[in-house]
């Protein structure tokens, strides 16, 4: 009996090839295109994830509405992420910088071919330990650790230095002629991270690095926070800390009014927790180091 169904049916399908071809192949798209649409979905999702500790590792916004002009910035103050692990040993375990810059032309010593590069960022020399990024070549404790001091990634080195060639120690002239060493030679960050620089340099090489101004916002911050920590209630407590103890006297300085009169004038300055997996698919803000996709 099943046999006979078999065979109808083959008849039936050989007799319409037309439309047998053409609902196959509809069929077929159809299934191709949803795998694609999964993989890609699947990919967004998982953004960052793979970072050390990701799902306790939040960014340290700024939302501010000061003399009617609003700020609602990834960026935040030099002194916060050192000073704030100071104030809360129990709620952060850790915390780290980066400093956004623009193009340099790099070359080697003693070589007229010049590198023309974007995707360079500064960090502290915690970099590796705070994301678990693997090394090539080079001591992740000393990479970042001195002045004018660069690590590089693996596809980086292979251009500039050439395949399966240790660098670390060599010296690169950025904008030409000034001599940062290479320190570290680290493998590719992965795509699906909202950080991937080439060139990551040591911030101990900028003054503003070392500021104590809290009204000035130019650093991506990043807190580990402890496990178990209530993000929400620490939130809410940090905000309270910034402000009561650091950010009411520079605006009593800068600004000659005290706290309440500043909220009184309709100026807001709030300090927020971003999840380190979300800002992928969620931050869309002034100063994000990486242009995001969107939830939408």
């Amino acid at each position: 009996m099943l046999r006979n169904y078999l065979i109808i049916t083959f008849r039936n399908l050989w007799r319409q090839r037309l439309y047998t071809f053409i609902n196959i192949l509809g069929l077929s798209i159809g299934i191709c295109c949803f795998s694609l649409i999964l993989l890609y979905v699947q990919d967004e999702l998982k953004y960052d994830q793979f970072h050390k500790n990701a799902d306790q590792v939040y960014r340290l916004d700024f939302y501010g509405i000061i003399n009617d002009a609003e700020f609602n910035t990834a960026l935040m103050s030099a002194p916060a992420a050192e000073v704030l692990k100071s104030d809360f040993p129990s709620e952060i375990n850790e915390s780290f910088r980066f400093r956004a810059t623009g193009n340099w032309f790099i070359k080697k010593e003693n070589s007229e071919k010049v590198f023309k590069e974007d995707n360079i960022i500064y960090a502290d020399s915690n970099v590796f330990e705070f994301w678990g990024l693997p090394l090539k070549y080079g001591n992740s404790n000393e990479a970042l650790n001195e002045p004018k001091t660069m690590a590089i990634s693996e596809s980086f080195s292979d251009k500039v230095f050439g395949a399966d060639v240790n660098p670390v120690g060599q010296t690169l002239l950025m904008d030409r002629n000034t001599p940062w060493k290479v320190g570290a030679v680290y493998y590719d960050i992965p795509e699906n991270s909202h950080f991937q620089p080439d060139i990551l340099l040591t911030l101990l090489s900028r003054s503003d690095a070392h500021s104590n101004f809290w009204m000035s916002f130019n650093f991506h911050t990043y807190l580990r926070l402890s496990e178990n920590v209530d993000t929400k209630l620490f939130e809410q407590k940090l905000d309270d800390h910034i402000k009561e103890k650091y950010l009411n006297a520079e605006i009593k300085k800068f600004m000659n009014m005290d706290a309440e009169d500043f909220n009184n004038a309709g100026n807001i300055a709030s300090f927020t927790l971003f999840p380190l997996t979300d800002i992928h698919l969620y931050s869309n803000k002034l100063g994000d180091i990486m242009a995001n996709s969107d939830i939408k």
